[in-house]
């Protein structure tokens, strides 16, 4: 038998002796009330005691209590297997495992770790925050004015944007501690404020003929069909001008009676010897039994006539061949100029013009260039002067001075002449000589009107003022002209 067993006879054989002295019975419990131990097995490897506390096992070696249980030790029960990180002991807790943990240790959960050291030792925010423990990383919660820049709390600065709006159009930002208002599209910078492009096409009407449009911040004209933009203007282009600014006019008309294209033909004598219609520069057609004047095609219908032109007078007259206008039909003819070596040899023969100064008084001043005399219309009336006067000794003819013509598409000037009319009282003062039968006024194919004391000429407006005046030069010369009538243009 072991030591404990026979210990725990030899105390219940004593109990017995005590109870049997005193007369009692141990087991009636009148006396001592009910044992806690009783009926207490301590699973048969300990002995039950009674404490303050009530029942409790004291057990053998290698077994240990768990309730009023006997357990061996390393089998089974809440602390099996846990060593506590071996840094403390496990103890049953009410059937609840804990581990009392070593000095420098604390429990978390069931191991037992060493202290650490705080993360926040020493951290002191720079005395305007608290720091605090985050996860075992130290940071700061800064006052209120203050933020954190890593460890320590700094001041807010004063936000340099604050109240600046850049006028609603754009957002402020901080350069370098200066407020910068960067735009909204369509806006530009004006210090803090984002002010509108200023609209290139502000006041840009293109002349009423056109669109102002803004490219890449220059303002351009579009121009209507017939214009083009010369700057910010729409100016008419020069075809469409001249479509637009051609004069309707009417005038009398008389042609040559013909049967064949070679009854047009002028004098063979002066042409000679070029073949009408095929040298000729102007080409003649019988049209309708009338002759009709054709204008130039190429240089072909120049080069013979002006040939022939140079051999009666060598070295005076050069074949410029024939000229065409885009916009004007009508300028269509073959012209030829006086060869020259300078301006002196430009001036028409000196009887014609005596006793005025060639390139001084003469109206129409001429010019050498490349060779050619050109005509230099006159470009002031000191030109006129004289011209105008010798026409009429006799006061009988009024200067009108230097007219400039202006070009309607450009505004430059055409050309310049000088004009002279004849003095009047009433428009009979202002009818031609050798009328004949005719009465000025009524008769006659061009009208004639007093305006301001001089005479005035009016077109035709219908085919009966001609027809007297033609019939009289067809009975001059029968045959050979017939009265077209008034024709309008």
């Amino acid at each position: 038998m072991d030591t404990m067993k026979i210990r725990y006879i030899c105390f219940f054989v004593l109990c017995l002796t005590l109870a049997a002295c005193s007369g009692g019975d141990p087991n009636s419990g009148s006396d001592a009330g009910v044992n806690p131990c009783e009926g207490v097995t301590c699973s048969d490897h300990g002995y039950c005691v009674e404490g303050s506390g009530g029942a409790r096992c004291e057990c053998e070696t290698g077994y240990h209590t768990e309730g009023l249980s006997c357990i061996e030790d390393g089998t089974t029960g809440p602390c099996y297997e846990i060593d506590c990180s071996a840094h403390g002991t496990c103890v049953d807790v009410g059937g609840t495992p804990e581990c009392r943990c070593d000095a420098g240790y604390h429990a978390e959960g069931l191991t037992c770790v060493e202290n650490s050291v705080d993360p926040c030792l020493g951290i002191t925010c720079s005395g305007h925050g608290q720091c605090i423990d985050n996860n075992g990383s130290p940071e700061c919660q800064c006052d209120s004015g203050y933020h954190a820049e890593g460890l320590t709390c700094v001041e807010n600065s004063v936000d340099p944007c604050q109240g600046i709006t850049c006028s609603g159009h754009g957002q402020c930002t901080d350069n370098n501690g200066a407020p910068v208002c960067l735009c909204d599209d369509g806006y530009h910078t004006e210090g803090l404020n984002c002010v509108a492009d200023a609209d290139p096409c502000q006041g840009v009407t293109c002349s009423g003929h056109g669109q102002c449009v803004n490219n890449n911040g220059v303002a351009e004209c579009d121009c209507d069909q017939g214009y083009e933009a010369d700057g910010l203007t729409c100016v008419e282009t020069l075809c469409a001008c001249r479509e637009r600014t051609k004069v309707d006019y009417s005038f009398c008309q008389y042609a040559q009676r013909c049967s064949s294209a070679a009854d047009c033909c002028p004098d063979p004598a002066t042409i000679a010897p070029l073949i009408c219609n095929q040298d000729y520069p102007y080409l003649y057609s019988c049209s309708g039994g009338h002759c009709e004047t054709l204008t130039c095609e190429n240089d072909a219908h120049c080069s013979a006539y002006f040939q022939v032109t140079q051999q009666n007078s060598p070295g005076v007259w050069v074949n410029e061949g024939c000229l065409t206008s885009e916009c004007s039909p009508y300028a269509r003819w073959c012209s030829y100029r006086e060869t020259c070596t300078s301006a002196s040899d430009c001036c028409p023969t000196a009887d014609s013009i005596a006793p005025y100064v060639c390139q001084a008084d003469y109206p129409y001043i001429y010019g050498c260039q490349d060779g050619f005399c050109k005509m230099i219309y006159c470009t002031q009336d000191s030109h006129c002067q004289r011209v105008g006067a010798g026409y009429d000794p006799l006061d009988g003819w009024a200067h009108l001075g230097c007219v400039d013509n202006i070009d309607p598409c450009t505004g430059e000037r055409w050309y310049g002449m000088c004009t002279f009319k004849q003095t009047c009282n009433t428009y009979q003062d202002c009818c031609p000589e050798n009328t004949g039968n005719l009465t000025c006024g009524a008769d006659y194919p061009y009208l004639y009107e007093c305006d301001n004391n001089l005479c005035e000429s009016e077109w035709c407006t219908s085919d009966g003022q001609c027809s007297v005046y033609y019939q009289q030069i067809e009975n001059a010369n029968p045959g050979k002209y017939e009265n077209l009538g008034c024709v309008e243009y």
